[in-house]
């Protein structure tokens, strides 16, 4: 005997004719709605990019020491999660109001993070939205039967919206558990990866700067038979450097996983060390080995006393601050193994050399050594040329061919 169907809930012909009458009343099937030229879904970006502000907005209201200098904008990421639309339907409508004059583009806490946010136009259509809203429902109250409530209305139509919700973000678990389940079945893949960090690039000194650096670096370098005299020279060097940031003659970038703040990769410009005469520093996309330079046997008695003439101050006259600056030495420069590849070398590089050319600094140098192909690549496609190499006996006596590479400012930039 076979198994009979599930009887229907007696409600939900009634329930799904009244879903259908509600939509239409609120005016989603037309062209336009409340009261605007926009579709829904335009409707929808305004009033979620404008209730992000709010919210932000007295977030910081009442923190303000807290959120001092956070930008109030919601990225496109966030909006197509809140509106449950594709990537590209969300661009496409994002392109329309920004050409309508309703949204405008910024950036983010790091600068380079595009986010969106209401203009005065934009705000003037909120507030109309609001306003036909508001008049819509009290509009509606008033025809209520007596056994009606608005409290009641707002607890059924709020309980449904998030049961419907709920019944589809278990679907779709549900389904990718499904489809997982069934290929591991059938081809024996392993599970999917987690998601890449999103990376931001930040400037200036955070704790845990110099440790983080140097794990990277020894994790990367272990493997080139590197250790212990290695990490003390980086330890002292980055130190050194660190105690001196100043963001004019010297800086830090650093690039950080945005949810963890963890630090996944390191570049620090270096306006005086070159000056000093002391220690050179070898810079890939992703490692950074510092070089330890013999002393010129052919000094004369007296270069002492003329060594430090060209230090850069860090308070620069007028005349250096208008004429070009000698040179930066590009130091630490090193990527965490886990996100190499995805274009967080290039971005902390482009940051590094955007910071020299807006100091005037005339030429970039860095160290390397020769078999590092990545990052030979990535410096000669932005410059830099190899002024000379030579062979030498380095930590735990390794013979490396040591490759100076120069990057020259241009007139062009500036």
């Amino acid at each position: 005997m076979g198994s009979q169907p599930p009887q229907a809930h007696p409600i939900i012909s009634s329930l799904r004719s009244s879903s259908r009458l509600l939509v239409r009343e609120l005016g989603f099937m037309s062209s336009n709605l409340a009261g605007t030229s926009y579709s829904a879904s335009a409707v929808h970006a305004i009033i979620e990019i404008g209730l992000h502000e709010q919210n932000l907005n007295q977030t910081q209201a009442q923190s303000p020491a807290s959120s001092k200098g956070k930008c109030t904008g919601i990225t496109a990421a966030t909006l197509c999660t809140e509106l449950n639309l594709e990537k590209s339907s969300v661009s496409r409508l994002l392109k329309k109001l920004v050409e309508a004059g309703e949204v405008r583009e910024g950036f983010g806490e790091d600068a380079r993070e595009k986010v969106l946010m209401l203009t005065e136009k934009g705000r003037g259509t909120l507030a109309g939205i609001d306003a036909f809203g508001e008049s819509q429902i009290l509009d509606a109250f008033a025809q209520l039967p007596p056994e009606a409530t608005p409290d009641d209305i707002l607890k059924g139509i709020r309980a449904y919206a998030t049961a419907l919700r709920s019944s589809r973000l278990s679907a779709f678990t549900s389904t990718q558990s499904n489809l997982s389940s069934q290929a591991s079945k059938t081809t024996a893949l392993p599970p999917s990866p987690a998601p890449p960090p999103t990376i931001i690039i930040a400037t200036g000194y955070r704790p845990g700067l110099l440790a983080r650096c140097l794990t990277i670096h020894m994790t990367t370098y272990t493997p080139y038979g590197l250790g212990v005299s290695f990490e003390s020279m980086l330890s002292t060097g980055f130190g050194e450097l660190l105690s001196r940031l100043d963001g004019l003659n010297s800086e830090a970038f650093t690039a950080l996983d945005s949810s963890s703040k963890q630090i996944l990769g390191t570049i620090f410009m270096d306006g005086i060390n070159l000056s000093r005469k002391v220690n050179a520093e070898a810079g890939t996309d992703g490692e950074n080995v510092k070089i330890n330079e013999k002393e010129n046997e052919n000094e004369n008695e007296n270069e002492n006393e003329n060594e430090n003439e060209n230090i850069p101050s860090s308070s620069p006259t007028d005349d250096e601050s208008t004429n070009k600056k000698s040179k930066v030495h590009l130091r630490g420069f090193v990527v965490d193994e886990s996100v190499r590849g995805g274009g967080v070398g290039k971005r902390m590089l482009d940051a590094a050399l955007k910071w020299a050319d807006e100091r005037r600094f005339e030429e970039v140098h860095l160290w390397t050594f020769k078999g590092l192909d990545a990052a030979r690549k990535l410096y000669e496609g932005r410059g830099f040329v190899l002024r000379d190499q030579e062979m030498k006996s380095m930590w735990e006596g390794k013979e490396l061919l040591v490759q100076h590479l120069v990057r020259v400012r241009s007139e062009m930039m500036g």
